[in-house]
């Protein structure tokens, strides 16, 4: 007899044991069948406790297998997110971390408990966390995946680089909540490997809920219930019987109708006799319940009670509802994140795909879901692609990188940098493999580019005829272009690595780190004249020495190109000295001038005047009949011909060099220049600064002969009838503008052909001071001058 016909005839047989000694050890007093009677009620009493423990071991292994289901749903999403090689977090309403995943902990050098419960800014340095807040109040208040580029410090203080999406999502209860997923862009950028190894899968078990067992009497209507019974709905242990009433009282006021609709339906043995309803405890605390019930009938079949069991599922029901919290986040964060995951089986087939996979491959999920995740890799990568997976996962390795093309429906290719890991089940068996793919197109173009310009500044850098260089914070070489290296190479030297007082002689050495330590102390360009050795001797160079920053703005090395300007500076010296000669002419030619002007004047026009003055006294005395009679015509042309002498004498001195420039101030030899133009039919007009007063002899006869130049010019050549001249004094020195009104001339074949203008610019040029002639046909021509006073 097997096991459950033993247990099923085992009431009857206790039933029967018990009829069997009271009839032994009856006094007879009490008929056989009370015994009966009693021994029947037994044994109907134990065959209902034996149903509900059935049930129970029923409910029990039920509950069971579904805790295995969830805990294995769990474990696959919580799985998916741990094993991404992307930051993944979760916050809540106020900023505080209610999720981080193992990347975090990785990379960040905390744990997690010290990320649960806090604040960016109570985690992060005040900077990043008010860079992390504000782009959290911008997803939210946009309401969307919003993308950003933020940074972090690693534990050793490097910059890490982060693509971030940030996006509201929100709990079972509504509550806003903000997710996010950050790649660590930095990493990649160096082709090195994204995955961790995988961390432990999230452990959610669900603990044993308690259980209670009832019995409602319908004849009257009362409920017997055990302690364990009275606790699940929220009474005290020793209220074990209560009315069906106050049973209802204590269920949750929104499931009472459906309670009674699942009894009223076992009655009729139309429905289930299992339901789940909600239990109000007196705290006002809510818990969830699962009840078991059986419908007994007498032999006229008429119900005459109903017995169950009851289990608190109320931590199985937190735990669905988190389940189902954590899939829909994991969901999100997989739906949303910045890189492709895809997620295979072990014969390579497609079982998940986020939308960056379908994006990358052009293709829609149902072009991928189900297919071999080499499809969309352009064939002359897939073999090198596979042949790198299967080597390191033969040699161990937890991650195998690498990078490959996708081949889009239109023929475009996109490049992207992919991450696999295997995927394992209880006993460690590969069961499949994650993928983490990022789409490079973009940094292998930057990457072309930059070869392209690295290329392009290796030409200019190698064919420059200036010399170019690199040092470090402690004045080694760490970089010399091909001119370099040519004209030093005569000191017998390796440059790189070495600082100047390794290659070059003491005194010019020092005078190199004196420069290079001004541009390290002061953080700024600067330019130096500096003496370099060369096979023929010392060249001189004009050096602009400039730092060299990293990312963060810091020096790091200092960068120098010099010219090599001896043969400028020979020039500029030769020019120098054929200035300082003509300047030397000039001062000679007025000093010969001034000669003349002295000989003409105290000399041969004295001598006139003396003879103009005695011939005019004889003419009066022979008028008189004082002197004898002498040709009166004859006296008469002597003298017109003196007078005129003396007139042309005086004028030409004027013209050398006039009296009014060595004995006035410039504003009354202007005045005095202007009065010789009175008759030559054009109207000049003069506008002097009365405070220029007198100035050092070269400024005064410089300024004089630009005005009798010009005005000369505009006499002779422009047919005007108006000239203006104005001169004043500023803090930078002496501005003098004449202008007329006439013809106008092309100014710069007058430049080339004409010496008067050329003389006028290089007066004014020998000392120090800028002219300029602005002419134009037709309208006239005005002449500036600024001319420092020393």
């Amino acid at each position: 007899m097997n096991r459950s016909r033993y247990l099923a005839v085992l009431p009857y047989l206790s039933a029967f044991a018990i009829i069997a000694v009271a009839v032994l050890t009856s006094d007879h007093r009490v008929s056989l069948p009370f015994f009966v009677f009693v021994g029947l009620c037994f044994a109907y009493l134990m065959r209902s406790e034996q149903r509900a423990k059935n049930e129970l071991e029923r409910e029990l292994t039920e509950r069971k297998r579904i805790e295995a289901e969830l805990q294995a749903s769990q474990d696959q999403f919580y799985k998916f997110v741990e094993n991404g090689l992307f930051a993944a977090f979760i916050k809540d309403e106020r900023g505080a971390y209610v999720f981080v995943n193992k990347f975090v902990e990785r990379n960040f050098g905390r744990e997690r408990a010290d990320y649960l419960g806090k604040t960016d800014g109570e985690i992060y340095p005040a900077d990043l966390a008010k860079e992390y807040v504000e782009n959290d109040h911008r997803a939210l208040s946009e309401n969307a995946s919003v993308p950003f580029d933020e940074t972090s410090h690693s534990p050793d203080g490097a910059v890490r680089y982060w693509s971030t999406i940030k996006f509201p999502l929100r709990d079972a209860d509504g509550r806003q909540l903000l997710g996010g997923i950050a790649v660590d862009v930095s990493e990649i950028r160096k082709a090195e490997r994204q995955a961790k190894e995988s961390e432990d899968r999230l452990l959610l078990a669900l603990e044993a809920g308690r259980m209670g067992i009832w019995l409602w009497d319908l004849a009257t209507n009362r409920v017997q219930s055990s302690e364990t019974q009275a606790k699940i709905h929220g009474r005290l242990p020793e209220q074990t019987e209560t009315r069906i009433e106050d049973s209802y009282h204590h269920i949750h006021p929104d499931d009472r109708a459906s309670v009674r609709q699942v009894i009223e339906s076992a009655m009729r043995n139309e429905a289930p006799d299992r339901t789940t309803y909600r239990v109000v405890w007196p705290d006002g605390s809510i818990h969830w319940v699962e009840a078991i019930g059986r419908v007994s009938c007498d032999a006229s079949g008429v119900h005459t009670q109903v017995t169950g069991v009851c289990v608190d599922i109320t931590e199985r029901k937190h735990a669905e509802n988190a389940l189902r919290e954590s899939e829909e986040r994991f969901r999100l964060l997989a739906m949303h994140a910045p890189v492709g995951i895809v997620l295979c089986d072990a014969e390579g087939r497609t079982l998940f795909a986020n939308p960056k996979v379908c994006e990358l491959a052009d293709a829609l999920p149902e072009e991928v879901m189900g297919f071999d995740w080499q499809t969309f890799i352009h064939p002359d990568d897939r073999q090198g692609l596979l042949e790198a997976w299967r080597s390191d996962i033969a040699a161990g390795k937890i991650h195998s990188s690498g990078e490959f093309r996708f081949v889009r429906k239109d023929g475009s290719i996109r490049w992207a940098s992919s991450t696999a890991s295997l995927v394992h089940d209880a006993n460690g068996t590969p069961i499949g493999q994650i993928g983490i793919t990022l789409d490079i197109t973009e940094r292998k173009a930057a990457e072309d580019r930059l070869r392209t310009r690295e290329a392009q500044l290796g030409g200019i850098l190698d064919n420059t005829t200036a010399v170019v260089y690199l040092k470090d914070s402690e004045g080694r070489f760490q970089l010399i272009n091909h001119r370099f290296e040519s004209i030093f190479q005569a000191l017998g030297q390796s440059f790189i690595g070495k600082n100047d007082t390794e290659v070059f002689p003491e005194p010019l050495a020092r005078k190199f780190l004196e420069s290079d330590a001004q541009v390290w102390r002061e953080q700024i360009a600067h330019t130096f004249e500096e003496d370099a050795p060369h096979a023929d001797g010392l060249h001189t160079y004009r050096s602009v020495k400039f730092p060299v920053r990293d990312a963060t703005g810091k020096m790091i090395a200092l960068g120098g190109i010099s010219t090599d300007i001896t043969d400028l500076k020979e020039a500029y010296e030769a020019l120098r000295k054929k200035e300082e000669l003509l300047r030397n002419l000039i001062e000679v030619q007025e000093s010969e001038k001034r000669f003349l002007c002295h000989e003409f004047h105290d000399g041969l026009i004295q001598y006139a005047v003396a003879s103009l003055m005695a011939l005019e006294t004889h003419r009066q005395k022979q008028l008189a009949d004082v002197s004898p009679i002498i040709d009166t015509v004859i006296i008469d042309t002597v003298i017109g011909n003196l007078r005129r002498g003396v007139d042309d004498g005086r004028r030409v001195i004027r013209g050398i060099r006039p009296a009014v420039l060595d004995d006035s101030d410039l504003p009354a030899a202007i005045e005095d220049l202007i009065g010789q133009f009175e008759t030559s039919g054009m109207h000049v007009t003069g506008k002097c600064d009365p405070e220029i007063g007198r100035l050092p002899e070269a400024i005064q006869t410089t300024i004089y002969r630009v005005v009798q130049e010009a005005l000369n010019n505009a006499k002779n050549h422009s047919g005007t009838d108006v000239v203006r001249i104005e001169l004043k004094k500023t803090s930078d020195g002496l501005h003098l503008e004449v202008r007329d009104f006439g013809s106008g001339f092309d100014v710069r074949s007058s430049r080339k052909q004409g010496f008067g203008l050329l003389g006028m610019a290089e007066r004014v040029r020998l000392h120090g001071g800028d002219l300029n002639i602005d002419s134009e046909p037709d309208v006239g021509t005005r002449i500036s001058v600024r001319l420092p006073i020393p």
